[in-house]
């Protein structure tokens, strides 16, 4: 049930990218996580060509894994205001994006 789940959430990734994103799986005890770590490795990490967040629509931004339809919406609304994102700093405002998703995040998508 936890291998499928685990591998369900890499597939969705494209690979884990780094070796917290394990915490990521959904329904994952931290005692389960804890047993898990002991064994988990990343023996061989995909190569990631990070999407640029100004050009993708909410459509492209909602298909990630870590972003739902309200966020992606929320992330096109700032920057049609601001014209432009430069930084993670832009999107300050967005409750839904706290430090981890913004972690996360930074691993698939640039601002340039």
């Amino acid at each position: 049930m936890f291998a499928s789940r685990i591998i369900s959430t890499r597939n969705k990734l494209g690979g884990f990218v780094v070796k917290d994103q394990l915490n990521d799986v959904w329904g994952l005890s931290p005692e389960t996580q804890q047993r898990i770590w002991d064994y988990f490795i990343l023996d061989s990490v995909p190569t990631i060509t990070k999407q640029n967040i100004n050009n993708l629509t909410i459509a492209k931004l909602a298909q990630h894994y870590y972003v739902s339809t309200s966020l992606a919406s929320r992330i096109v609304a700032v920057r049609t205001q601001k014209e432009s994102l430069a930084s993670w700093n832009d999107l300050a405002g967005i409750q839904q994006l706290d430090s981890v998703k913004k972690a996360r995040l930074s691993l698939y998508l640039s601002f340039n």
